[in-house]
C-alpha cells in the first residue's frame, strides 16, 4: 500500500514538471510571438 502511495507520488511529481515544462514554453512563444510583432511595423 504505501509503495503504490509513493509509485502515485512520483507520477503526480512528473506530470507537475511537465505542465511546468509547457507554461514556460507557452510564455516563451509568446514573448517570441509579441518580439516578432514589434519587429514588423518598423520594417
Amino acid at each position: 500500500m504505501y509503495f503504490l502511495w509513493i509509485m502515485a507520488d512520483t507520477e503526480l511529481g512528473m506530470f507537475d514538471l511537465t505542465i511546468i515544462q509547457l507554461n514556460i514554453m507557452m510564455i516563451t512563444a509568446h514573448k517570441v510571438k509579441i518580439h516578432l510583432f514589434f519587429r514588423l511595423p518598423s520594417n
